[in-house]
């Protein structure tokens, strides 16, 4: 099973003349680039790569069950493209002696690293029509938490579905598509209030159609909630979110509360999310007996984002250190202040303002720092989608959480 890969990586690649100094090396990943350029040149590289490794290494030396199932997995995934002649004999041998390695080695792996070799094997396993190669049966560990590691298992449970026709991986497949739908924005790339790197969407769009799931995005997946109207989307976590239209992300962490310049902890006490609004309430901590509210509100047509923070002491005569609300933007929009409001200007074209009483500038986004009359306090912001935005950048019905 292949997914796609990157033609412009691959060019890199062929130029540079050897993949050894990248991090998918000898898990034999970039192997997904070649493929994808797929031309006659391409293929030649990748079958002297492989022939080169084979002469050197494709005994044993230095060989690991996390590192061989992934690249027997890539390796007889293209196979075709590398060798449209047919797989000579000293890469078959390679092959056969990886997959007893596999049989004998898989057990010293855990987690996840076990199921990559388990998936190497099984791939082996059918191409050699060896099916006593695989094991009993498989336990599948718990689904990785952050985006990256996700799409990596589901990778792996669908490479299994394939090639090993009794394996038990079809609730950890939907439970997967249905986490990473939720972890989606609009603009096709996951989240990353969890850690990673936002992800390939292409890549992504090939798993999830591999999966033969169709079902709508839920709202709720891994401590995360997620609103999705008209063309925008808004991801949270209990102290964050992130908005993202369709043309790219806006805010990568936002409404993050501080005092004193530090986050401000507190227990989470509940998480309520309907399909227009996401509200969260949080206790407040010893040092700082300060409960609060965050209700986000996303507009039918995705053009408005309302945020309303509340903060309500549990004391009376409460003493609040100097308070800010931050949002972090991403790096590639034009910031400038006007006299009522902060207009923000993706690289496509696509405007959006932002208003709010003392709304300032600061490095990296803007910052609030309200000033306190009474409590409880309340505090209300807008990001909203600006009449200036050109026509032909501007945001369609779509929900990427939902392909495949």
């Amino acid at each position: 099973m292949a997914l796609t890969g990157d033609p412009v990586r691959a060019e890199a690649l062929i130029a540079e003349g050897h993949p050894w100094q990248r991090a998918d090396a000898w898990t034999f990943g970039w192997l997904d680039d070649l493929a994808e350029l797929g031309d006659e040149r391409s293929g030649r590289f990748a079958a002297g790569i492989i022939g080169d490794w084979v002469l050197h290494y494709g005994r044993g030396e230095g060989w690991t069950p996390e590192s061989t199932g992934p690249r027997l997995l890539h390796w007889l995934a293209h196979a075709r493209f590398i060798y449209p002649r047919g797989v000579p004999l000293p890469a078959m041998e390679a092959l056969a002696r990886q997959a007893e390695f596999l049989r004998l080695r898989w057990r010293a792996t855990r987690g996840w690293a076990r199921v990559a070799a388990l998936a190497g094997l099984s791939a082996a396993a059918h191409a050699l029509d060896r099916p006593a190669l695989r094991p009993a049966g498989i336990v599948l560990p718990d689904l990785p938490r952050d985006p990256d590691g996700l799409v990596r298992a589901l990778v792996l449970m669908l490479a299994l579905r394939e090639t090993w026709p009794n394996a038990p991986v079809h609730d950890g497949i939907a439970s997967a598509v249905n986490a990473l739908r939720a972890m989606r924005h609009a603009d096709g790339r996951l989240t990353r209030l969890t850690g990673g790197s936002g992800g390939d969407p292409l890549q992504l769009d090939a798993a999830l159609a591999l999966a033969h799931i169709r079902q709508a995005p839920p709202p709720q997946a891994m401590g995360l909630s997620r609103l999705a109207r008209g063309g925008s989307t808004v991801i949270a976590d209990p102290d964050r979110f992130e908005l993202a239209s369709r043309h790219g992300p806006i805010v990568t962490a936002g409404g993050i509360l501080t005092a004193n310049g530090a986050s401000l902890p507190g227990k989470l006490s509940r998480v309520s999310v309907t399909q227009a609004a996401i509200t969260t309430l949080h206790d407040g901590t010893f040092r700082i007996r300060l409960p609060r509210e965050c209700h986000l509100a996303l507009s039918a047509d995705g053009g408005t984002l309302h945020g309303t923070h509340i903060l309500t002491p549990k004391r009376r005569r409460f003493r609040a250190p100097p308070l800010s609300i931050r949002f972090l933007l991403d790096p590639r929009i034009t910031v400038q202040a006007a006299p009522d409001r902060i207009l923000l200007t993706l690289p496509e074209g696509e405007q959006w303002a932002f208003t709010a009483p003392g709304a300032q500038i600061d490095t990296g986004g803007i910052v609030l720092q309200p000033q306190i009359g009474e409590w409880p306090a309340r505090f209300d912001w807008t990001f909203s989608r600006s009449g200036d935005t050109p026509a032909r950048t501007r945001d369609l019905p779509h929900d990427p959480g939902a392909i495949g």
